[in-house]
């Protein structure tokens, strides 16, 4: 039995894997998005230092271990802290941009649930050295391009906030504490501790009774201060000139600390509570906080496991040629031809052998478009029969036609 909350990709679905991760790489690569890939196992201060000591994340989802010389190690929870410890430690440029793309698995230890287990998998984006509405414009552009344009998930919605900075945060964390002290007893334990850690936490909780508290509470675009009023107007701008569909939500905040100015989502109503398919937003001080060079940065991350039960891929691959060989110096001559075409395109041997109508069988269950039969007859002809499975039509061809007939 495998470990709760590790799950398979099996050969039946792995090609839907493949072409999700390939639609990715290609959509990111077109904004000029380069491919990082980081370990899976980092130092565990890493995301206590970058996530937030407090969150849900640190406190209670990461897998935490001491290797052989005591090192305290996690496996990573999520792709930015470590995107931005690379950036840091390989000394990159602060001054100049840098855009990068990741896709692989993630651990939390959290219920197992559908699109989410405790092994699941993301993609995500991140771009370094700029603090422009433009670029977070360019990123939730390219998101919905993704969901919308290459996975043909049509229904969804965009909501977007700005949890400001450090200068005017503040000012919105006391009128949060003012405010949610009145429902103290009302409070799930949960935020009641965040109450006195990190008061946007409760905005996040999924308890009933809190967000009902929740909906009243302190907006915080309220107490933005200028530089971050002006830079949330000017990306729901860009998105308005671009005619893209957004819903300004000012009670949306992210679960993870780092996050500054900008936050954003984009959300299904087609998984139920596991709405989100697409989330992140600007993190302008964390390069700062684990080490480098101050630089602003904004990113996202995209659930792969949901993205794989909603999108309407289609497996178009190339037909598949399956090699029937009917009696031993026949298999001789065809393994040949299946070992010169196999490098050209889709190819099975039937290496079982039996009767015709066995190995047509198998080739039909293995999905084969096209047989390739040779018997004696055919052998001593220099001859192969080719059989359509799909329009159930046969034709003999000499050897030498093979290539030009596929």
């Amino acid at each position: 039995m495998s470990v709760k909350g590790m799950a398979d990709i099996l050969p039946e679905e792995s090609w839907k894997w493949e072409k999700i991760r390939s639609l990715f790489l290609e959509n990111a690569r077109r904004f000029g998005y380069k491919l990082i890939e980081t370990p899976i196992v980092e130092h565990a201060d890493l995301f206590i230092r970058g996530i937030g000591d407090g969150t849900d994340i640190v406190d209670k989802q990461m897998y935490l271990f001491n290797d052989k010389k005591g090192k305290h190690l996690a496996l990573r929870p999520e792709g930015t802290a470590s995107a931005v410890r690379s950036f840091v430690e390989h000394k990159y440029n602060s001054e100049l941009l840098h855009k990068w793309c990741y896709f692989g698995p993630m651990y939390r230890y959290e219920r197992p649930q559908k699109g989410r287990m405790r092994q699941f998998h993301q993609a995500g984006i991140e771009a370094f050295g700029v603090d422009d509405p433009a670029l977070d414009a360019e990123q939730i552009i390219l998101a919905r391009e993704l969901l919308v344009g290459s996975f043909g998930i049509e229904s969804v919605k965009i909501l977007l906030n700005s949890i400001g900075c450090p200068a005017c945060r503040p000012g919105w964390q006391v009128a949060l504490v003012d405010y949610f002290r009145r429902y103290d007893r009302e409070l799930c334990d949960n935020c009641r501790r965040r109450l006195d850690i990190n008061p946007l936490r409760i905005l996040d909780c999924k308890v009933q009774r809190c967000s009902e508290i929740a909906k009243d509470a302190p907006a915080g675009r309220n107490y933005l201060c200028g530089s971050c009023s002006a830079h949330h107007n000017k990306l729901k701008q860009y998105l308005s000139d671009m005619n893209i569909v957004f819903e300004d939500d000012p009670m949306l905040v992210r679960g993870l600390d780092y996050y500054t100015k900008t936050v954003f989502e984009i959300t299904t109503d087609k998984l139920g509570s596991q709405s989100a398919l697409i989330a992140g937003g600007r993190y302008n001080d964390l390069v700062k906080s684990l080490g480098g060079k101050d630089s602003p940065a904004t990113g996202w991350a995209m659930g792969i496991e949901r993205i794989f039960l909603l999108s309407d891929i289609k497996n178009a691959s190339e037909k598949t040629v399956y090699f029937i060989a009917l009696d031993e110096p026949s298999k001789i001559v065809l393994f040949k031809l299946f070992a010169s075409a196999a490098k050209r395109r889709n190819c099975r041997f039937d290496y079982k052998g039996g009767s015709l109508k066995s190995q047509l069988r198998r080739a039909n269950g293995a999905g084969a478009q096209i047989c390739a039969i040779m018997g004696e007859n055919e052998r001593i002809a220099d001859t192969l029969l080719i059989k359509d499975m799909k329009n159930k039509t046969q034709k003999l061809i000499k050897i030498d036609e093979f290539g030009e007939t596929l």
